[in-house]
């Protein structure tokens, strides 16, 4: 850990009324991946995932807390990862805990200690991306490792130990990207799961949960080099966004209710990852691209029921927005 010199708090800066974002604090990376925030007890966390590989070495990934007296994020911990490209916050029988994906050797599990750190408790299946969801009373993990001798889909069960145990795999080309969600079907509550497949010509899957515990294709949806597959609610509408390399554009689905599966609703331009937020009960879709010099922002229109651009900010080689 490292320890803090106590400053004047700095007050934080007006609401921007345009939504122009103005830069807060930097946090150094290694080639970073993305950024994800999370609460334990009312503090406030920042796992930062590295994935830069040089001569055999590794980054370290880091976790950061935020230090109210002065108003930034410092870090706490760092910790090693094997090109990594994502950390996962979840609660379970109330303990905290993180996974940090890496690409290569092995992803990992670790638990929020009475010390304020996060301790290691076990390795899981390496991959490009995973996502964790609790879905009634059992926490699913899903690892897409797309590096692996035989491309796989990990699907593994958060047991009564406090470890994951696998409970099932599944074949893919090159799995790069899976997120759960949630919906009603046929009136019923169902766990459902994206998974990106990086292609040059085939098919990207939507999953469900069935009632024997394993997952299965819910619908199955045509893609070239898609990197991610991101679902997203609007009130009570359920959308996907399926996201490819920057030469094709970005697809909008929308789940119809007559037909019970997600119809194409819309077309954008190309970006290599986007992101969405709610911001004052308003729905904005972020894009970023690795070659594309431009990040830009999407507003959902009600009127329409589809997005229209908001405002566009520089940027260059943006991985998470």
């Amino acid at each position: 850990s490292t320890s803090t010199t106590s400053t004047t708090a700095t007050p934080c800066p007006p609401l921007n009324q345009n939504l122009q974002f103005s830069t807060w604090q930097t946090l150094p990376t290694d080639a970073g991946q993305s950024n994800t925030h999370f609460s334990i007890n009312g503090t406030h966390f920042l796992a930062l995932a590295c994935a830069n590989y040089v001569n055999n070495v590794y980054p370290l990934s880091t976790i950061n807390v935020w230090d109210n007296s002065m108003r930034k994020f410092r870090e706490l911990q760092s910790i090693q990862g094997w090109s990594s490209t994502r950390w996962v916050y979840f609660s379970a029988r109330g303990e905290h805990h993180l996974v940090l994906c890496s690409s290569y050797f092995a992803s990992a599990l670790y638990r929020y200690n009475a010390s304020g750190l996060f301790e290691f408790v076990q390795n899981v299946s390496k991959g490009f991306w995973l996502d964790y969801a609790q879905f009634q009373t059992t926490g699913y993990l899903m690892v897409a490792d797309r590096y692996g001798p035989l491309p796989m889909l990990w699907v593994y069960v958060f047991n009564a130990t406090g470890l994951f145990e696998v409970r099932q795999t599944l074949p893919f080309t090159a799995p790069i990207y899976v997120e759960f969600f949630t919906m009603n079907i046929t009136q019923q509550p169902q766990l459902l799961a994206t998974v990106a497949d990086l292609v040059s010509s085939g098919t990207s899957l939507m999953l469900r949960l069935n009632s024997s515990g394993l997952f299965e294709t819910f619908q199955a949806f045509p893609s070239t080099l898609l990197y991610q597959f991101i679902p997203y609610s609007i009130g009570q509408d359920k959308y996907a966004v399926m996201v490819f390399d920057n030469s094709n554009d970005m697809q909008i689905y929308k789940y119809n209710l007559s037909s019970q599966d997600f119809r194409l609703n819309q077309t954008l331009p190309a970006f290599t990852t986007v992101s969405t937020a709610l911001i004052d009960n308003v729905f904005y879709l972020f894009g970023a691209g690795y070659t594309i010099r431009s990040s830009v922002g999407y507003k959902f229109n009600p009127a329409t029921g589809q997005l229209v651009e908001a405002f566009t900010t520089s940027s260059y080689l943006g991985c998470d927005t």
